[in-house]
């Protein structure tokens, strides 16, 4: 099948140039989206290099087995991925899903982004038990726990700022660290908005690309083939 057949190639011939460079502005563009979220990464690992020295894990791992074990009982099943949030032209997209679905739901207060090691311990240890349970990860970093729901609708933990003060499991860390941290967060949400912004340049060029090809399609003639198509094969 030739779908070219449908396509008038003297028209894209007749605008190449445009093409091609409506494709170099969408590369630049990306290349510019991806450098910006490469500076978010290098400060989330100075942000979890702070973090890392202050954290009490045996406090933190403590939590995660008590809640692990008190919803020991509920469905049996591991781990399950169900992504509810994404980054792209708009910024950042979340779904309620979990929350929508949970019965009861555990908002945890994360000023300072200890969040991510909690919920990777809970969704370690309730794995460990052979408990079910749904994660959704971080669209920036692809093997951090974002938000989590025990059972079907037993529980969901998703970082907020209204319960649960996770700043009570940081040890010896000095204000002028706390100021760090803080810092550190409003530095990386402000570059993950100028990658947004490059994304959505990215997705204006791509856009205008396939208004392009668009226009030199026949349509009605694909519709046609489409039909006959279907008549013969299914």
């Amino acid at each position: 099948v030739d779908l070219g057949a449908f396509r008038d190639d003297s028209m894209l011939r007749a605008r190449r140039e445009e093409i091609a460079q409506l494709l170099k502005m969408k590369k630049d563009n990306f290349s510019m989206a991806y450098s910006y979220l490469s500076v978010v990464g290098g400060i989330d690992r100075a942000r979890c290099e702070i973090l890392k020295k202050y954290i009490k894990w045996d406090s933190l791992s403590g939590l995660a087995g008590k809640i692990a074990g008190r919803e020991s009982q509920m469905e049996k099943g591991g781990r399950r991925v169900r992504i509810t949030s994404s980054v792209g032209m708009k910024g950042r997209t979340h779904f309620d899903t979990f929350s929508e679905c949970a019965e009861k739901s555990i908002v945890l207060s994360d000023e300072y982004g200890i969040g991510h090691f909690f919920l990777d311990k809970l969704a370690d240890e309730s794995e460990r038990r052979g408990a079910r349970v749904t994660v959704s990860y971080d669209p920036l970093f692809a093997k951090r726990v974002d938000a989590l729901m025990l059972g079907d609708t037993s529980a969901v933990i998703i970082k907020g700022e209204e319960e649960g003060r996770l700043s009570e499991f940081l040890e010896g860390i000095s204000d002028g660290e706390k100021e760090e941290l803080i810092r550190l967060k409003a530095e990386s949400n402000l570059f993950e908005k100028m990658a947004v912004e490059w994304l959505k340049k990215a997705s204006e060029a791509h856009f205008l690309m396939e208004s392009i090809y668009v226009s030199s399609m026949d349509f009605s003639r694909k519709e046609e083939f489409t039909k006959e198509f279907i008549a013969r094969h299914v």
